[in-house]
């Protein structure tokens, strides 16, 4: 967090949804308002297209079968085939992104996080203002991809 100086987020997949288990704020004066416990639908977040990419395409089918992809703004992805599409992206970069899509303003990178077996067992985020994506993207990706690595093995994130 220092790094970047950015929110930091941990969270799980439960069902359809990502479920917060963890957040280190940044001292801006502008937060995003989530907590450990709050749930957001998977489909709006990167951290949730973190944790969605390690599913094949059936199996989503089946998560999201008889589903609608709720759009929590305009900018949020709401058919199935292009949330797939996006899926294919994150497991090509190891890596998710979101601009808008859960709540305007705000735009999340993300990584997941895979434990000792190899096996996805959450993920982690950056969340910032919109108006510093621009010039905080690259080092956000390179910092999250680099934390998620290290799997949480110093007890910190």
């Amino acid at each position: 967090m220092q790094r970047v100086g950015e929110t930091i987020q941990l969270a799980m997949l439960d069902g359809r949804d990502v479920v917060y288990l963890a957040k280190e704020e940044t001292t801006a004066p502008i937060r995003l308002a989530s907590s450990p416990g709050m749930r957001f639908p998977a489909h709006a977040t990167a951290l949730g297209k973190a944790l969605l990419s390690q599913f094949e395409r059936l199996q989503l089918e089946e998560l999201y079968r008889d589903a609608e992809l709720t759009a929590l703004t305009p900018n949020t992805v709401r058919s199935f085939d292009h949330l797939w599409e996006q899926l294919q992206q994150v497991k090509a970069r190891g890596t998710a992104c979101e601009q808008q899509e859960a709540v305007e303003g705000f735009c999340c990178v993300a990584a997941p996080v895979f434990n000792h077996g190899n096996r996805m067992i959450a993920a982690v985020s950056f969340t910032m203002l919109a108006a510093s994506w621009h010039d905080k993207q690259q080092a956000a990706t390179e910092e999250i991809a680099d934390l998620a690595r290290r799997r949480f093995l110093s007890g910190r994130m």
